[in-house]
Protein backbone atom coordinates (compact mmCIF):
# COMPACT_ATOMS: atom_id res chain seq x y z
CA UNK A 1 0.00 0.00 0.00
CA UNK A 2 2.80 2.40 0.91
CA UNK A 3 4.47 1.77 -2.45
CA UNK A 4 1.20 2.67 -4.20
CA UNK A 5 1.68 -0.36 -6.43
CA UNK A 6 -1.66 -2.01 -7.14
CA UNK A 7 -0.07 -4.98 -8.88
CA UNK A 8 2.00 -5.83 -5.79
CA UNK A 9 -1.03 -5.20 -3.63
CA UNK A 10 -3.03 -7.75 -5.64
CA UNK A 11 -0.27 -10.29 -5.11
CA UNK A 12 -0.14 -9.43 -1.40
CA UNK A 13 -3.89 -9.88 -1.01
CA UNK A 14 -3.58 -13.25 -2.74
CA UNK A 15 -0.93 -14.28 -0.19
CA UNK A 16 -3.06 -13.02 2.71
CA UNK A 17 -5.87 -15.17 1.30
CA UNK A 18 -3.53 -18.18 1.44
CA UNK A 19 -2.71 -17.45 5.09
CA UNK A 20 -6.35 -17.24 6.19
CA UNK A 21 -7.29 -20.20 4.03
CA UNK A 22 -4.57 -22.35 5.64
CA UNK A 23 -5.97 -21.37 9.04
CA UNK A 24 -9.42 -22.60 7.98
CA UNK A 25 -10.84 -19.08 7.98
CA UNK A 26 -12.36 -19.41 4.53
CA UNK A 27 -14.78 -16.48 4.66
CA UNK A 28 -12.03 -14.07 5.71
CA UNK A 29 -9.76 -15.52 3.04
CA UNK A 30 -12.36 -14.93 0.35
CA UNK A 31 -12.56 -11.23 1.30
CA UNK A 32 -8.93 -10.80 0.27
CA UNK A 33 -9.53 -12.45 -3.09
CA UNK A 34 -12.30 -9.95 -3.77
CA UNK A 35 -9.87 -7.15 -2.90
CA UNK A 36 -7.20 -8.60 -5.18
CA UNK A 37 -9.40 -9.23 -8.22
CA UNK A 38 -10.07 -5.63 -9.36
CA UNK A 39 -6.39 -4.78 -8.90
CA UNK A 40 -5.31 -7.72 -11.06
CA UNK A 41 -7.96 -6.79 -13.63
CA UNK A 42 -6.68 -3.21 -13.69
CA UNK A 43 -3.34 -4.51 -14.98
CA UNK A 44 -4.89 -7.30 -17.05
CA UNK A 45 -2.66 -9.73 -15.14
CA UNK A 46 -4.18 -12.93 -16.54
CA UNK A 47 -1.98 -15.20 -14.46
CA UNK A 48 -3.15 -13.49 -11.28
CA UNK A 49 -6.78 -13.19 -12.45
CA UNK A 50 -7.04 -16.89 -13.28
CA UNK A 51 -5.33 -17.78 -9.99
CA UNK A 52 -7.79 -15.66 -8.01
CA UNK A 53 -10.74 -17.27 -9.76
CA UNK A 54 -9.30 -20.74 -9.09
CA UNK A 55 -8.84 -19.83 -5.43
CA UNK A 56 -12.42 -18.56 -5.28
CA UNK A 57 -13.60 -21.82 -6.85
CA UNK A 58 -11.66 -23.84 -4.29
CA UNK A 59 -12.91 -21.72 -1.39
CA UNK A 60 -16.56 -21.92 -2.42
CA UNK A 61 -16.14 -25.65 -2.96
CA UNK A 62 -14.85 -25.94 0.61
CA UNK A 63 -17.97 -24.09 1.73
CA UNK A 64 -20.04 -26.63 -0.24
CA UNK A 65 -21.31 -23.93 -2.60
CA UNK A 66 -20.93 -26.02 -5.75
CA UNK A 67 -22.60 -23.65 -8.22
CA UNK A 68 -20.39 -20.73 -7.20
CA UNK A 69 -17.36 -22.98 -7.24
CA UNK A 70 -18.06 -24.18 -10.77
CA UNK A 71 -18.78 -20.64 -12.01
CA UNK A 72 -15.49 -19.32 -10.64
CA UNK A 73 -13.60 -22.28 -12.06
CA UNK A 74 -15.03 -21.51 -15.51
CA UNK A 75 -14.09 -17.83 -15.13
CA UNK A 76 -10.56 -18.87 -14.24
CA UNK A 77 -10.41 -20.96 -17.41
CA UNK A 78 -11.69 -18.03 -19.44
CA UNK A 79 -8.92 -15.82 -18.05
CA UNK A 80 -5.85 -17.98 -18.57
CA UNK A 81 -2.64 -16.20 -19.57
CA UNK A 82 -1.91 -16.03 -23.28
CA UNK A 83 -0.57 -19.26 -24.77
CA UNK A 84 2.78 -17.54 -25.28
CA UNK A 85 3.10 -16.85 -21.55
CA UNK A 86 5.46 -19.10 -19.61
CA UNK A 87 2.68 -19.40 -17.01
CA UNK A 88 0.07 -20.66 -19.48
CA UNK A 89 0.58 -24.40 -18.99
CA UNK A 90 0.91 -24.00 -15.22
CA UNK A 91 -2.49 -22.36 -15.04
CA UNK A 92 -4.00 -24.63 -17.71
CA UNK A 93 -3.14 -27.84 -15.84
CA UNK A 94 -4.81 -26.48 -12.71
CA UNK A 95 -7.94 -25.66 -14.69
CA UNK A 96 -8.04 -29.05 -16.44
CA UNK A 97 -7.46 -31.00 -13.22
CA UNK A 98 -10.11 -28.99 -11.37
CA UNK A 99 -12.63 -29.43 -14.18
CA UNK A 100 -11.99 -33.18 -14.13
CA UNK A 101 -12.62 -33.20 -10.38
CA UNK A 102 -15.76 -31.11 -10.75
CA UNK A 103 -17.22 -33.42 -13.40
CA UNK A 104 -16.19 -36.47 -11.38
CA UNK A 105 -18.09 -35.10 -8.42
CA UNK A 106 -21.14 -34.53 -10.65
CA UNK A 107 -20.81 -38.15 -11.90
CA UNK A 108 -20.36 -36.89 -15.47
CA UNK A 109 -17.63 -39.41 -16.10
CA UNK A 110 -17.04 -38.87 -19.82
CA UNK A 111 -16.43 -35.16 -19.22
CA UNK A 112 -14.29 -35.97 -16.18
CA UNK A 113 -12.19 -38.36 -18.26
CA UNK A 114 -11.78 -35.80 -21.04
CA UNK A 115 -10.39 -33.15 -18.66
CA UNK A 116 -8.32 -35.69 -16.71
CA UNK A 117 -6.64 -36.81 -19.92
CA UNK A 118 -5.96 -33.20 -20.92
CA UNK A 119 -4.55 -32.52 -17.47
CA UNK A 120 -2.24 -35.50 -17.76
CA UNK A 121 -1.01 -34.36 -21.19
CA UNK A 122 -0.31 -30.85 -19.89
CA UNK A 123 1.45 -32.22 -16.80
CA UNK A 124 3.66 -34.38 -19.01
CA UNK A 125 4.48 -31.38 -21.18
CA UNK A 126 5.39 -29.34 -18.10
CA UNK A 127 7.39 -32.23 -16.68
CA UNK A 128 6.59 -31.24 -13.09
CA UNK A 129 6.25 -34.28 -10.84
CA UNK A 130 3.66 -32.68 -8.54
CA UNK A 131 1.34 -32.00 -11.48
CA UNK A 132 1.97 -35.47 -12.89
CA UNK A 133 1.16 -36.97 -9.49
CA UNK A 134 -2.07 -34.97 -9.18
CA UNK A 135 -3.21 -35.63 -12.74
CA UNK A 136 -2.55 -39.37 -12.49
CA UNK A 137 -4.58 -39.39 -9.28
CA UNK A 138 -7.56 -37.78 -11.02
CA UNK A 139 -7.29 -40.29 -13.88
CA UNK A 140 -7.25 -43.17 -11.41
CA UNK A 141 -10.31 -41.83 -9.60
CA UNK A 142 -12.20 -41.42 -12.89
CA UNK A 143 -11.48 -45.01 -13.90
CA UNK A 144 -12.42 -46.17 -10.43
CA UNK A 145 -15.78 -44.37 -10.80
CA UNK A 146 -16.19 -45.90 -14.27
CA UNK A 147 -15.69 -49.30 -12.63
CA UNK A 148 -12.65 -50.11 -14.72
CA UNK A 149 -10.29 -51.48 -12.04
CA UNK A 150 -7.56 -52.62 -14.44
CA UNK A 151 -7.08 -49.13 -15.87
CA UNK A 152 -7.56 -47.55 -12.44
CA UNK A 153 -4.72 -49.76 -11.16
CA UNK A 154 -2.42 -48.78 -14.04
CA UNK A 155 -2.78 -45.10 -13.17
CA UNK A 156 -2.36 -45.75 -9.46
CA UNK A 157 0.89 -47.59 -10.18
CA UNK A 158 2.10 -44.75 -12.40
CA UNK A 159 1.20 -42.33 -9.64
CA UNK A 160 3.20 -44.33 -7.09
CA UNK A 161 6.19 -44.32 -9.45
CA UNK A 162 6.01 -40.52 -9.63
CA UNK A 163 5.64 -40.34 -5.84
CA UNK A 164 8.95 -42.21 -5.53
CA UNK A 165 10.61 -39.34 -7.41
CA UNK A 166 9.62 -36.75 -4.80
CA UNK A 167 12.13 -37.55 -2.05
CA UNK A 168 12.33 -33.88 -1.17
CA UNK A 169 12.12 -32.64 -4.74
CA UNK A 170 8.76 -32.20 -6.44
CA UNK A 171 10.22 -30.99 -9.74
Amino acid sequence: TQLKNDSLLAISYNWIYAYFNAKGRTNEAIEYLYKALPLAEKYNDKRRISSIYFDLASSYGALDKKTESYNFLKKGGENLPDKTSPMYDYMLVQYQRSMAGMFLEKKQLDSALYYAQLSNQTAERLNVNLYKFQSLGVLARVYEAKKEPEIDNVYRQKRMAVAQLFKGNIR
